[in-house]
């Protein structure tokens, strides 16, 4: 998918979750990656993003749930262009590393 695409897909994911109702006023947002292939660079990714500042965890396969890797950002206040600040550089590392991104949640912190 594109990034236009992707950011597309983000503000209406977004608008939603801020339809839901109040936003809170300080959050995290955590992105999930998955490898693409084989070749995905687990370690390569993990470092370069933990070097950038984030927070990484890793998860293994699950039931239908497959392995990924979560990276958290830095706490801010929500908005569609603090999300977006931080997942498109996330998509790039994370494609340089072999791996997609599969989704976002803001967490209150």
């Amino acid at each position: 998918m594109e990034l236009e695409e992707l950011k597309a897909e983000t503000a209406r994911f977004f608008a939603e979750f801020e339809g839901q109702g109040d936003l809170p006023a300080l959050a995290v947002a955590v992105f999930r990656f998955a490898a693409e292939g084989p070749d995905a660079d687990w370690d390569a990714f993990s470092e370069a993003a933990e070097d950038a500042g984030f927070d990484v965890s890793w998860y293994d396969a699950e039931g239908e749930d497959e392995a990924c890797i979560e990276v958290e950002t830095p706490p801010g206040a929500p908005s569609l262009a603090w999300l977006w600040s931080w997942e498109e550089p996330l998509i790039l590392l994370g494609a340089l590393h072999g791996f997609a991104t599969e989704g976002w949640a803001i967490e209150p912190v």
